[in-house]
């Protein structure tokens, strides 16, 4: 399977704009940030996704945990990027703890 984040945020992200030369440019906004963070697989014809508040260590271990249970007794492999909260020790000891459950994690 292949496993990636995503954040879905209530506002737009400003980057670059253009405006008169001298004259500074006002964009209203809304008071508020609000966001969520959705981790989700692919690759088995089957989608897997959980909504948290924020991309943690500690809630990427529970969405390792969610995929344990969605695919009891199989074997998993699991490919996902370099983010450091997917190469943290919380991460590691999770998957040292679980290696009897059938689960490997490639990192590219």
């Amino acid at each position: 399977m292949y496993q990636d984040e995503t954040h879905i945020r209530a506002y737009q992200s400003l980057h670059a704009t253009w405006s008169q030369s001298g004259v500074q440019r006002q964009i209203p906004t809304y008071g508020h940030h609000a966001s969520v963070t959705l981790f989700g697989t692919a690759g088995t014809g089957k989608i897997v996704t959980s909504t948290v508040s924020s991309s943690k260590k500690e809630q990427f271990v529970a969405f390792l945990r969610l995929l344990l249970q969605e695919y009891t007794g199989k074997f998993i492999i699991l490919v996902t990027d370099n983010a450091p909260i997917y190469r943290s020790q919380m991460v590691r000891d999770f998957l040292e703890e679980h290696k009897n459950a059938l689960m490997v994690v490639l990192y590219f």
